[in-house]
């Protein structure tokens, strides 16, 4: 693993690239699965969010509109699938399971919709 971060750019010693492969073998095994691999390099929920608030500053969104173009039935409500193509409209591409993710953290009242009113009336939760 030392010589991967080095190889990429990334100035490590022995103790570093130790910890960094303890990170990454969840299991403790001592070897580093594609699977544990893969979960070290997906993106958490927190980061996700980061990441709309900072499009939406950037671009200087409003989340309202933003919903609503993404509210295909008209109910101010979004459904799952409705939420995944708001999130590709943006350019984030994560997997689904980190968007279901994403998706049950912002449905504050759990009816797997996400309520326009809800979310612009106490807007996007800080992450953490």
């Amino acid at each position: 693993l030392l010589k991967v971060l080095l190889r990429v750019g990334i100035q490590a010693d022995a103790a570093l690239a130790e910890q960094v492969f303890g990170f990454i073998d969840q299991n403790g095994n001592g070897k580093i699965s594609w699977e544990e691999l893969w979960a070290a390099a997906r993106p958490s929920v927190d980061e996700v969010l980061q990441v709309l608030k900072a499009i939406k500053e950037q671009r200087g969104l409003s989340i309202e509109r933003l919903l609503r173009q993404h509210d295909s039935s008209g109910d101010d409500k979004l459904a799952f699938s409705e939420f995944q193509k708001l999130l590709q409209s943006l350019s984030i591409d994560i997997d689904q399971e980190t968007a279901a993710e994403v998706f049950k953290r912002l449905d504050r009242d759990g009816d797997k919709q996400l309520s326009v009113n809800a979310i612009v009336g106490k807007g996007t939760p800080e992450p953490g």
